[in-house]
């Protein structure tokens, strides 16, 4: 992040808040950082199709890679503030064995992923 942090950052969405856009800005709050230029715009394709044009960078999650357009190139975040939190909701008496497995699958590849959680008893 501290490479980036002169560049001028698209984030998204603008609204509603909080959003992406307030996580991405938190992640450098946290490493220290104040990108010198931040512009906001509506949604992702919005700013892919900005970075594209040369316009800036923006943070991204990982599976946004999955979106192939011309002139841009993905790169990762070699930092440990730079985290997104999932969150999920479920109806507070839903004891499925769909959602429980579900649960079982997430907290799994957190484990996996080394990523910090706090489980939710159903």
């Amino acid at each position: 992040m501290q490479q980036v942090v002169g560049e001028a950052l698209l984030v998204y969405p603008k609204a509603p808040r909080p959003s992406f856009a307030d996580q991405v800005l938190a992640a450098f709050a946290a490493a220290g950082l104040v990108p010198e230029q931040v512009s906001e715009v509506r949604e992702l394709q919005v700013a892919m199709g900005l970075v594209a044009a040369g316009q800036g960078i923006a943070i991204v999650p990982e599976s946004v890679q999955g979106m192939h357009q011309r002139n841009v190139i993905y790169r990762p975040l070699e930092d440990k503030h730079a985290f997104s939190p999932i969150f999920f909701s479920a109806r507070s008496q839903d004891r499925t064995p769909e959602l429980e497995s579900m649960l079982a699958a997430v907290y799994a590849t957190y484990d996996q992923l080394g990523i910090p959680y706090t489980p939710t008893q159903l």
